[in-house]
């Protein structure tokens, strides 16, 4: 959720240059500001350059602009979390960041609620959330918890639903060395496009961890109206289903993750995700190759038509598409990449990342924004830590 922008861009690597200073100089850890007020910051200092003008996901979702051969910082983000503990039980959680937005200051806030324990290892919450599907959505502005120099998934998310209002209930179960976690989620989804209102949404996910292995699936059903930009009904009631499943194995200093995601809807497109990555820890040195594919199938639909540009009167229904509209999007959008790199942590809270990337996009869509079929380079450094 996007709050407020700022013309004064130069205020944020200023802020990030202060941050750099301390981390050398103090030690990094959660401020405890009083016995039940908690605070940590993050960031993510990011130096990239492409050897084309190129689109990427970027660590707050919206797509980052990137002109060819030109160093750009505009990837890096400022957070922060902050916590409430109003008694042993209640507890309130918030999380913000501040970042670069086509060169002016933005912030949003990705997470508040509201987090009540009723014993037995069960809590439920209310408020704002993030969408887990695929750890690169939930933790999509912190890149020091990620071993990648970017995120996982597209700025869209799951279908286009990065984010949700609700209620979800968490249950922890331990048996052995095994640890079983519940999510169970009711509420109201947000789209990514304005185009489409999202009504109810039901989501549950499970996550089984065992030693150094862990495995992690979502299921999400949400449903949904589809307009024109004009304000004409392409659908009145549709209905989107999403499944994912992801994993970590760790084998001495091996290192795999692995993970999948796909979405059956109608009118909007149906995504599908796929990603692999090796790496070998040489103590604070990880080197790491990555693979991604994406992809978005357009299904051609039915769209209104009109023999007029706007209504004669109040009275009348706004206008569809006019009579030479393109027709809606039909085919596939696909982006690959391969991915090679290293991660060093330089401390507990600190951490370089070296990252050299090929990717390639085709589509055959016919749509106005279609990704150009097109291979580029892009070769990025972060400086991230915690605070």
């Amino acid at each position: 959720m996007q709050l407020s922008g700022k013309p004064n861009i130069s205020a944020l690597y200023r802020c990030f240059l202060l941050i750099l200073i301390s981390c050398f100089t103090l030690p990094a850890s959660s401020d405890n500001w009083s016995d039940n007020l908690f605070f940590n910051g993050y960031y993510t200092l990011d130096l990239s350059i492409a050897d084309s003008d190129l689109a990427v996901v970027s660590s707050v979702g919206e797509q980052q602009q990137f002109e060819q051969d030109k160093l750009s910082l505009q990837n890096s983000v400022l957070g922060g979390q902050i916590e409430y503990q109003f008694n042993d039980n209640l507890s309130a959680f918030a999380q913000g960041v501040v970042f670069d937005n086509d060169n002016s200051v933005s912030t949003a806030i990705n997470w508040a609620y509201l987090s009540y324990d009723l014993g037995n290892e069960f809590k439920v919450r209310a408020g704002l959330f993030q969408t887990p599907f695929l750890q690169g959505t939930e933790l999509r502005t912190v890149g020091y918890s990620r071993l990648w120099a970017r995120p996982l998934t597209p700025g869209t998310g799951a279908s286009g639903i990065n984010e949700y209002q609700g209620v979800d209930l968490l249950k922890h179960i331990s048996v052995g060395e095994y640890h079983w976690d519940f999510q169970l989620a009711f509420g109201q989804a947000e789209h990514d496009l304005n185009e489409v209102d999202t009504n109810g949404m039901e989501l549950l996910s499970a996550r089984l961890t065992y030693q150094d292995f862990w495995l992690r699936t979502a299921v999400m059903h949400a449903e949904y109206s589809v307009q024109t930009p004009r304000g004409q009904t392409i659908l009145e009631s549709g209905d989107v289903l999403m499944v994912s499943l992801e994993t970590e194995v760790v084998h001495n200093q091996w290192v795999i993750n692995a993970g999948f995601s796909q979405s059956d809807s109608e009118v909007t497109p149906n995504d599908t995700m796929y990603y692999l990555s090796l790496a070998y820890r040489f103590d604070e040195i990880t080197p790491f190759i990555l693979m991604t594919k994406k992809n978005q199938f357009f299904e051609a639909f039915e769209a209104p038509q009109v023999d007029r540009l706007g209504p004669l009167s109040p009275q009348d229904p706004p206008p569809a598409m006019p009579p030479n509209a393109p027709p809606p999007p039909d085919g596939d959008a696909d982006a690959y990449s391969v991915a090679a790199g290293a991660r060093w942590d330089y401390s507990d809270y600190f951490a370089l990342k070296f990252q050299i990337e090929r990717l390639k996009t085709s589509d055959d869509t016919g749509r106005l924004n279609a990704l150009a079929n097109d291979e580029s380079n892009i070769a990025t450094i972060t400086i991230e830590g915690a605070f």
